[in-house]
């Protein structure tokens, strides 16, 4: 009798065809991989219009709930429903919300099958999306979503880290250690030949606008280095979402001639910008392990970035400089636009490191994982 093949379901609130963020390309790219390595795989996600299929298939969670609207529990019987259906033998979920709690619960009754959860940054254990505050009162389902997410926590089958920062944390804070840390992994896809010339140098900045990715900063930057007609600053992202927050970046936006932003890109346009950049600028306040930072260094670019370090792997590494002030920033940007000696040398050992760090082997052990 033949074996049948290993099945997986991915669960995620969407997908990078129609969200594009770090979690869901790296759960595209961990999707691929599995059925590549002969996991039968499936997508479960939220999308409301159809996408295209890739080496998985792709499955809508349905109707939501409209009790429980505004949560990730309204997905309930969506999820249950094909979890049932399709019978997987792994879970695999990321980024912790009430899906994570749903998927433990399944498995709680459903012993053949294990969740495993891999964290999207270091909100997912320091209690901000699991602590129930005052104001969740006058919100019930608020309540639910917060205590199914420390739910799944505790009782997913395998965590997943992707540094050793976060493993720390979730040994201090909730007393459970890491099962697997994991580099987040990147195939550039854009050759270095398909580089324009330009006589400036190229400062890239690419983030969604939110408060916690701090694109004020850049503006900061801006201004200080507006007597610099060599450096331009590019930024890529979805505008913020809050009119009065777009409204004000926007105002300030058109004061900072050095500074062009281009909206959002899909996954490919932000490669061809990361592939013609000189320097890559991260100004973000809290960071799991960002995909931007794994772009720049396989595009052989140092990364510029505002407090940020993870594993200190921009300075134990020399992969670029991490600054405390704005006024760092400016100068770090301006000593890497006049070193115009072994910058060649320097981009190879950029790209090598990258190569060795965060290529699509780094799923591997989590496959081997899963099969114990």
């Amino acid at each position: 009798m033949t074996e049948s093949p290993a099945k997986l379901c991915v669960v995620m609130a969407s997908h990078m065809l129609e969200n594009i963020g770090g979690a869901q390309l790296q759960s595209h790219h961990f999707s691929n991989y599995a059925q590549d390595n002969g996991w039968q795989t499936y997508y479960l996600c939220r999308h409301d219009k159809p996408l295209s299929q890739q080496s998985y298939e792709i499955i809508s969670l349905g109707t939501r709930s409209r009790v429980f609207k505004g949560t990730f529990f309204e997905d309930a019987l969506g999820l249950f429903k094909h979890l049932k259906r399709l019978r997987p033998t792994t879970i695999y979920q990321r980024g912790l919300k009430s899906h994570t709690g749903l998927c433990a619960l399944y498995c709680m009754f459903n012993r053949r099958c294990k969740l495993v959860f891999h964290l999207a940054n270091e909100k997912d254990v320091n209690g901000e999306r699991t602590r129930i505050v005052l104001k969740d009162l006058v919100k019930p389902q608020q309540i639910i979503e917060k205590a199914l997410s420390y739910l799944g926590l505790r009782c997913a089958n395998v965590v997943v880290a992707q540094t050793h920062a976060q493993d720390q944390l979730m040994r201090r804070l909730i007393k459970r250690s890491a099962d697997l840390v994991v580099n987040n992994v990147f195939v550039p896809s854009v050759s270095a030949t398909d580089r324009a010339s330009s006589n400036k140098f190229r400062v890239l900045w690419v983030s969604n606008l939110k408060e916690q990715k701090r694109p004020e900063v850049v503006l900061d930057l801006a201004e200080l280095l507006a007597g610099d007609s060599s450096v331009e600053i590019e930024m890529i992202g979805r505008p913020y979402g809050n009119p009065k927050s777009r409204e004000e970046f926007e105002s300030r936006l058109e004061s900072c001639e050095n500074v062009s932003f281009l909206g959002e890109k899909t996954p490919a346009e932000v490669e061809h910008h990361m592939a013609n950049a000189d320097v890559f600028l991260s100004t973000s306040r809290i960071e799991g392990y960002p995909n931007t930072f794994v772009q720049a260094f396989s595009y052989g670019l140092p990364v510029i970035s505002f407090e940020v370090d993870i594993d200190s792997i921009i300075t134990k590494h020399k992969l670029g400089k991490v600054c405390n002030s704005v006024s760092e920033l400016a100068e770090a940007i301006r000593v890497e636009s006049q070193e115009d000696t072994d910058t060649l040398k320097k981009t190879k050992r950029i790209k090598d490191f990258a190569k060795q760090q965060f290529g699509l082997d780094n799923f591997s052990p989590l496959l081997n994982l899963m099969l114990t």
